[in-house]
């Protein structure tokens, strides 16, 4: 990575840390942007923010393993999302 100032030609490389790098074949939308940093942050500082229905402590999240949309039922309640694990509302169809 190279210094970001279109007008300073001299190059300096970036000396710090990435600690998440993501690529996807499509561009997220600015909800899942959101999502993606509330829930970084989440598993960073281990708090749950409770006034946010998106990573309340208590949020129920389905069982979707194959990411085709549809459960089996299987639920957990916790603040961040576990892998393979999706909000109702985005899911097709509940078991």
């Amino acid at each position: 990575m190279a210094n970001s100032d279109p007008n300073n030609y001299s190059y300096s490389w970036f000396s710090g840390q990435i600690d998440d790098a993501r690529i996807y074949n499509r561009a997220l939308t600015s909800g899942e942007v959101k999502d993606l940093y509330i829930s970084t942050n989440q598993r960073q500082t281990g708090d749950c923010v409770d006034s946010n229905g998106i990573y309340n402590p208590l949020t129920k999240r389905y069982k979707d393993t194959d990411g085709d949309g549809y459960s089996d039922g299987t639920m957990t309640q916790q603040c961040g999302q576990p892998a393979g694990y999706q909000l109702a509302a985005n899911l097709t169809a509940l078991a």
